[in-house]
């Protein structure tokens, strides 16, 4: 790829792509990520509501745990990591 061509003498990426993400994101405030942030918050809660619904109605025909539980589960666990750190809290709180 392209060298960068920063006007950082010793830039420590080697492609021009990376470099420019780096610098571009590092003079960027975390208070710039909040609509991001609110927005997987947002597929968070619907992820949410889908399986309160997948899980009545599989209450409601006795069925056992829906197939795609864990796996929804999991995505919104990411999504909910992700909004955090977009935020600028830590993930382990």
């Amino acid at each position: 790829g392209a060298r960068c061509t920063s006007l950082r003498r010793a830039c420590r990426f080697g492609t021009r792509w990376i470099c420019l993400r780096w610098h571009y994101d590092v003079q960027r405030p975390m208070s710039d990520y909040k609509h991001l942030a609110d927005r997987l918050n947002a597929i968070a809660e619907e992820l949410d509501e889908l399986m309160f619904d997948q899980l009545r109605e599989a209450a409601s025909e006795k069925r056992g745990r829906p197939d795609d539980d864990k796996r929804l589960t999991q995505a919104r666990r990411a999504i909910q990591k992700a909004a955090r750190l977009l935020r600028g809290d830590h993930v382990g709180d």
